[in-house]
């Protein structure tokens, strides 16, 4: 943050403008609707499991805007009822694959040695069967399986 001439704080553009927020009537008070200085649309935050979670609605229309806001809770509590994150996240896998694909072009381009690239890619699923061989043992145990069980449904 920014000290302006009078030595006041200014906030972030992305901070909600006090006088544009307002409230969907019927609504729970944790769905939001305003605007802020970093776009021209209307933007909706929904508080939930301990999460704030923000979308633009692409619209500068208060009343499509509001019907945005209405679908976007919606949307929440249906991905909160079936179990859903709340919040898109990155795998391990997409992130290390993009690494890949980047580390593949450095080599094209002379960036990077080839020996660099197949020592990442070898220590990447290295990284992945020993998650796959946690979750087997994890499953193994939670439906009482023993290694010999494995073992022996493996042979055949």
């Amino acid at each position: 943050m920014k000290n302006t001439e009078n030595n006041k704080k200014t906030k972030h553009k992305t901070v909600p403008i006090a006088d544009s927020k307002s409230y969907i009537s019927g609504y729970p008070r944790k769905l939001t609707l305003y605007k802020s200085y970093a776009s021209p649309y209307f933007w909706v935050r929904y508080y939930a499991d301990g999460k704030i979670i923000k979308r633009s609605t692409k619209t500068e229309s208060k009343k499509e805007a509001i019907a945005f806001a209405k679908a976007f809770y919606d949307e929440i509590n249906l991905r909160r009822s079936q179990g859903y994150s709340l919040v898109q996240t990155s795998s391990f896998r997409s992130i290390a694959t993009a690494m890949l694909k980047s580390m593949e072009a450095q080599v094209a381009r002379n960036e990077l040695t080839h020996q660099t690239y197949t020592i990442s890619e070898y220590r990447l699923k290295k990284s992945e069967r020993a998650e796959a061989l946690k979750t087997v043992k994890k499953l193994c145990k939670e439906f009482g399986f023993t290694a010999d069980m494995l073992r022996g449904s493996l042979k055949k």
